[in-house]
């Protein structure tokens, strides 16, 4: 009962400024609700655990490692919190992802200016089968999108407030992500400077960033002292040792150009729909359920489908990257922070991993091909 204010509040902020697209959204929590009811008839007539998953020991709180805790140590006290107020059931500690999908259609909304936008997890339905786990995934996912675009459209203030509490959940829930999301804000400078090449003004702001950025990265290390330790000692590791997760790779892992352009390429473009098919085919569902296969093989379709339209309008492209990735610096944030979330998951694991970690791909490929039909039109108009 403790989420259901929450959730009203939600979508009431998110109808203040958008009535259409507060609708959108509450037809989307209808909508995850019922792949939670199909999941629960799974649940019930197969066995599955309610709340299987690749962390489901961090919802069980069953021998977690300190490290690992603080790793996620937001997320965590949020679960246990609401699973401590939760049925015996646990139907609230399942959808806790409802209070912020409200926020992540209206933040997809505004990225593109495109009601489109807003049929995104629809054409993904991963996103939808996540937002009834108890994974950290989408909560993070749409606080990073928040922080993009509060940190270029929002003044004053508000900006200052919005931009603080997406900080505190990013690093509360994962804290390399913060890492990403200045480099990716870092890179939007140096792309304006050296398409712009502007002077005077644009230098202190830039300035001013970069010393922002310096003294934001000394009071997390302060705070976050130990976790960031963990993260250095985990790099000499991946240094000395080799990639302990970067496991069935067809090539050896290493710090080389191979194994990124390899790791990169695996991580975009596997699994292959037609393999999933086969795999559910032949073997029946994995140990997460049909549901989640299901709805997982038709976001690698629509991911496959998205790359063969753009593919297809591949001299459309430029144009996009120059009319709109360039100029809103917001599409260039996200385009920089997806690319690095491929490349710190395609090293670390050599280009596999679990599907959630794709959802910044998922997202990208369909604004781009959102883009492109916006450019056509332009340009036809």
């Amino acid at each position: 009962m403790i989420l259901l204010p929450f959730i009203f509040l939600s979508l009431l902020t998110v109808y203040k400024k958008s009535p259409f697209v507060a609708l959108i959204s509450g037809y989307y929590l209808l909508i995850i609700l019922l792949v939670l009811a199909i999941f629960s008839l799974e649940h019930t007539f197969r066995g599955i655990d309610y709340f299987i998953s690749d962390e489901a020991v961090y919802f069980y709180n069953l021998d977690i490692s300190e490290a690992a805790k603080q790793d996620r140590i937001l997320w965590f006290n949020i679960v246990q919190t609401v699973k401590s107020t939760d049925f015996e059931f646990g139907f609230f500690s399942k959808i806790i992802h409802l209070v912020i999908i409200p926020f992540l259609i209206f933040v997809l909304w505004r990225l593109t200016n495109s009601r489109k936008s807003l049929f995104i997890p629809l054409f993904f339905p991963y996103i939808l089968f996540l937002s009834q786990t108890a994974l950290r995934d989408i909560w993070l996912f749409t606080f990073s999108l928040i922080f993009i675009y509060a940190f270029f459209n929002f003044k004053g203030k508000y900006r200052i407030l919005i931009l603080v509490l997406s900080v505190f959940f990013i690093v509360g829930m994962r804290p390399f992500y913060l890492g990403l999301l200045l480099f990716a804000l870092l890179g939007v400078y140096i792309l304006e400077i050296i398409l712009k090449k502007k002077e005077g003004n644009f230098f202190k702001k830039f300035l001013k960033y970069v010393v922002l950025s310096a003294l934001s990265i000394s009071g997390i290390f302060v705070v976050f002292k130990n976790k960031i330790n963990s993260y250095l000692f985990s790099i000499e590791v991946l240094l000395e040792d080799g990639f302990s997760k970067a496991q069935d790779t067809a090539i050896e892992a290493s710090l080389t150009g191979e194994y990124f352009i390899y790791s990169f390429v695996r991580f975009v473009f596997t699994p292959i729909p037609t393999s999933m098919f086969q795999e559910i085919y032949s073997n029946g569902a994995s140990e997460f359920g049909y549901t989640n296969d299901l709805l997982r093989l038709l976001s690698q379709i629509s991911l496959y489908l998205s790359f063969f339209y753009i593919i297809f309008n591949i001299r459309k492209l430029k144009g996009v990257i120059l009319e709109y990735f360039f100029k809103e610096k917001e599409l260039l944030a996200y385009l920089l922070f997806t690319l690095g979330t491929i490349s710190i998951y395609g090293l670390y694991h050599g280009g596999g991993g679990h599907s959630r970690v794709k959802l910044p791909l998922y997202v990208l490929a369909g604004i781009t091909v959102i883009l492109i039909k916006k450019y056509k039109l332009r340009r036809n108009a």
